[in-house]
């Protein structure tokens, strides 16, 4: 009754206008990491995915390895694909009402290469970048992948007895600046942004709506991991275009604490503004908690607060799938193992019962009414509230590269004062004179401004930018910038958005928003 229940309100959320839905977030919002289902035994699957779509969850997540689509190389020009795995895969998500978002990456080992530098953690060379010669293979590959699995693809026409479930979103990678996951990272910057410009052509060849994702990115430290922020300083100074053509941006942002998680957010929403001169929404496709390092109790608070407050934070994120619905659950000293939010038996952990129910919440189906107010948690005016929680290292480290754990207890007094804001001060008004969107903006110190108009149509959730006005002059004098209105003001909801982001001379920026009404 529940599953029938959450298919109808997700059905009506998708033809109602924002300002009247009885759903706050739009349908494909809440997915699941669900790699370890499907090296379970095949008998736990219909208790396991029954209860991801009861629980309001819509996406899957899993790897689409090309290691396992193309094992053998191809000859001439002639691939030969193996699709025995993801359509297995596809055709029981589709069996339960689930979309599958496929994460394309890993090299074969005939296009491996460093083949011989595996490590013991990698036996199978699954972090070792492809060769350049075999960057069309891999594109071919993709190409493959959207013909037989997206829109109008031939899966689906060879199988109406299921209901058509097209991948619609196509990650590009995981995790590339992660040494177990890309290797060498020398490189990876440009190498990667070579290779998703390549894929994401291939790919849009095939099917223009496609939605390509840029890899997710995690927040974790050097050595293991490069800066996110210098890996996508250096993929833009190395082929500009992808300031155009990336179509979404992942982020895999594993703190422990949600303090951490959004002030490292608000960093990577920031940089973006600077980079890209355009809004760009963003996916949190993997983010988790294991309880070799926090309590159940404490996994389940934070992932009931990111489910309420992700969608409301202001910082443009489109989704969000924890990591991961089961764990192996075998080596208790081993972090990766722990990740599971529900047990192998189709019982839930307390956390993830308490995740599902904030999701259930969030679409409509709880006697408690779901939070509606804005955050702001990325704007620089806003600071992210300090956490009663000590920060802890992130949990992708190896133990004897992490700073040691801090004893329990209350953190000391230092770590309650209120951070400052991040950037440069900057007063905003906005107003709507003559036609036009006027910002009114100051800082305090010298700085330059961008603004945008961000707008969205009934019944989506995405805002798109409108137009755009620039202040490329240092200077602390008040400035009037002008946005224009859209021609078409009438078929976009009333309510808009005004970005406004300064940058003083060092490159830190603030970013403010402000709501204005467009019609």
């Amino acid at each position: 009754m529940r599953r029938a229940l959450v298919a109808a309100v997700l059905a009506a959320a998708a033809f109602a206008a924002p300002a009247h839905a009885t759903v706050p977030v739009p349908s494909d919002y809440y997915g699941i990491n669900g790699q370890w289902i499907f090296q379970s035994s095949p008998s736990t699957w219909p208790t396991q995915f029954s209860a991801i779509a009861n629980g309001g969850l819509t996406i899957v997540r899993t790897d689409a390895r090309w290691s396992v689509g193309e094992p053998t190389p191809p000859s001439g020009s002639t691939h030969t694909y193996d699709w025995s795995t993801f359509d297995t895969i596809v055709g029981t998500l589709a069996k339960y009402g689930l979309r599958w978002m496929p994460t394309l990456d890993y090299p074969p080992p005939w296009a491996q290469e460093n083949p011989s530098e595996n490590t013991q953690e990698d036996p199978n060379g699954l972090g070792s970048e492809m060769k350049e010669a075999n960057v069309p293979d891999f594109t071919a590959f993709a190409a493959a992948m959207v013909r037989r699995y997206g829109i109008n693809g031939t899966f689906w026409s060879a199988h109406p007895e299921l209901p058509a479930m097209p991948v619609r979103t196509w990650e590009i990678w995981n995790s590339p600046n992660v040494t177990y996951y890309w290797n060498p990272q020398d490189n990876a910057p440009e190498r990667f942004a070579d290779l998703y410009l390549a894929t994401r052509t291939a790919m849009k060849a095939v099917n223009h709506k496609a939605v390509v994702m840029a890899g997710a990115l995690d927040l974790v430290n050097p050595p293991i991991a490069s800066d996110e922020v210098k890996f996508i300083q250096r993929m833009f100074a190395h082929r500009p275009e992808v300031r155009t053509d990336v179509d979404l941006w992942g982020l895999h942002p594993y703190q422990e604490t949600i303090y951490w998680t959004f002030r490292r957010l608000a960093k990577w929403r920031q940089a973006l503004d600077l980079l890209n001169g355009r809004r760009m929404p963003i996916a949190i496709d993997e983010l988790g908690y294991t309880t070799t390092k926090v309590s159940d109790q404490m996994r389940g608070d934070e992932l009931v607060e990111l489910a309420q407050e992700l969608p409301r934070s202001g910082c443009d994120v489109v989704d969000f799938m924890p990591y991961s619905w089961e764990s192996a659950e075998q080596d208790p000293n081993n972090p990766e193992d722990w990740f599971g939010i529900w047990k192998h038996d189709g019982t839930p952990y307390d956390s993830g019962r308490r995740f599902v129910d904030a999701v259930l919440q969030m679409r409509g189906l709880s006697s408690t009414p779901a939070p509606t107010d804005q955050l702001n948690l990325c704007d620089s005016q806003y600071p992210v509230p300090p956490d009663p929680q000590q920060p802890v290292p992130p949990q992708s480290l190896p133990a004897d590269q992490t700073a040691p754990t801090p004893p329990p207890g209350p953190p000391p007094a230092a770590a309650l004062t209120a951070p400052k804001p991040r950037g440069p001060g900057l007063k905003v008004k906005v107003a709507r004179r003559h036609g036009a969107i006027v910002v009114t903006a100051r800082c305090p110190q010298a700085c330059r401004l961008d603004a945008y108009l961000m707008t969205r149509r009934p019944g989506s959730h995405r805002y798109r930018t409108q137009s755009t006005t620039h202040a490329r002059r240092f200077s602390s004098h008040t400035r009037h910038l002008h946005l224009r209105l859209p021609a078409h003001a009438a078929r976009v909801q009333r309510l808009a958005r005004v970005i406004v982001v300064a940058s003083d001379r060092s490159g830190t920026s603030t970013r403010v928003t402000r709501s204005v009404r467009v019609r």
